[in-house]
């Protein structure tokens, strides 16, 4: 059976190819005709296909975006997945964190009027909201308080005085306010609200505080959490693999720099990283940055431009100037009466002298933004 099989296809394709052969060169029926797809041909003649990878659904060749990735994006791709295969698996969603945390910015810029004390307010000042500001940090220190609560208080104070004209002695209460909401959200135990009343010294009620509460909530469109320093700096220190002590001196840097007007002007990224690029600076350890992936994180180059000289400005004009009171930012962070709290906050060794004492800020940054070698010199305002 299987040989007649065989010889009765063989006999079948014999006479077809006989058949075929047999005919006229222009004598075809449309059963014989084989319509071929037309191929893509070079100017030689040889015919051009491309592998199914380098299809787009658009339509589009991907192959050459990827061909012309820059360096430093492939650089923080391979530092990303690094840190999300042996350090933290949240690294894997960094590239959406980034986008949602750029888009919440771009809003919350918008949301803040940066002249609001001329155009909305009549009797708060600009160095009323520096002391309240002050006073909030303090209060950070002495209760713990985690660094993204307390940025968060500052956004919603600086909301809710750019549509809301307030008496200066109201100031405190709608820092309370921000203190007790900002508590509830951030915090894994969060104060009561009469500590926060104890903290006001009894000038404000309850009452006070949920009624300024609920007007506070529709300033904001109930966006609770907020996009602070510290969203963005918690993964870039370590992408960077940024030491200790610039570490120390970022949050330094950074919490002068929202005492200051200047932080309204500038979106929340640009700060940050303007802020980790002049600690560096001001450590004398510049050259332990990696520009590239620096660029790559922060989607631009902090050293081009003129804010990290803005924020020079303001941090040597916070260290000069003259005060009535002591300033609990300078009280936290200069001296060795905390060395031990920061040393267990940052991880350092106790030969490690974690203080601002012995930097003299605008000269380094004079010797820095002067240097004949600098590949990245800074524009001078």
């Amino acid at each position: 059976m299987m040989r007649t099989r065989r010889n009765s296809e063989s006999k079948l394709q014999w006479a077809k190819l006989f058949r075929n052969r047999n005919k006229a060169p222009g004598d075809t029926t449309k059963k014989d005709q084989v319509i071929k797809p037309k191929k893509k041909t070079s100017k030689a003649g040889l015919s051009i296909r491309k592998p199914l990878s380098t299809l787009s659904i658009n339509g589009k060749d991907s192959n050459n975006s990827n061909s012309q990735k820059p360096v430093s994006s492939a650089k923080l791709d391979k530092r990303v997945k690094e840190l999300s295969q042996s350090n933290d698996v949240g690294f894997i969603h960094f590239g959406d964190i980034m986008r949602s945390l750029r888009t919440k910015e771009s809003m919350l810029l918008t949301d803040i009027d940066s002249e609001y004390v001329l155009n909305t307010q009549h009797t708060i000042t600009w160095t009323m909201r520096s002391l309240l500001t002050e006073w909030i940090l303090d209060i950070q220190a002495q209760y713990g308080i985690m660094d993204e609560s307390v940025f968060a208080v500052i956004n919603y104070i600086d909301c809710y005085l750019s549509k809301h004209p307030v008496d200066k002695d109201k100031l405190q209460l709608l820092g309370v306010t921000a203190m007790n909401l900002s508590s509830k959200t951030y915090e894994v135990r969060p104060q009561s609200i009469h500590e926060w009343l104890y903290l006001s010294q009894g000038q404000y009620t309850r009452k006070d505080v949920l009624t300024t509460e609920r007007k506070l909530l529709e300033t904001i469109n109930w966006n609770i959490f907020q996009v602070t320093p510290y969203n963005y700096s918690s993964s870039w220190m370590r992408v960077l693999c940024v030491p200790a002590p610039v570490q120390f001196l970022f949050d330094f840097v950074i919490r002068v720099v929202y005492v200051d007007s200047l932080c309204l002007k500038h979106k929340v990224s640009h700060l940050t990283a303007a802020a980790i690029c002049l600690a560096f600076v001001y450590m004398r350890r510049r050259h332990e940055l990696d520009v590239d992936l620096m660029t790559a994180v922060a989607e631009h180059d902090p050293f081009q431009g003129e804010l990290i000289g803005s924020l020079n400005e303001v941090i040597c004009a916070f260290v000069g100037r003259e005060r009535t009171s002591v300033s609990p930012i300078l009280s936290f962070f200069g001296g060795n009466d905390d060395d031990k709290a920061r040393s267990s906050k940052y991880g350092t060794n106790d030969d490690e002298m974690l203080t601002i004492d012995t930097v003299d800020f605008k000269r380094v940054f004079e010797e820095y933004s002067n240097k004949p070698n600098n590949n990245n010199p800074i524009k001078k305002l």
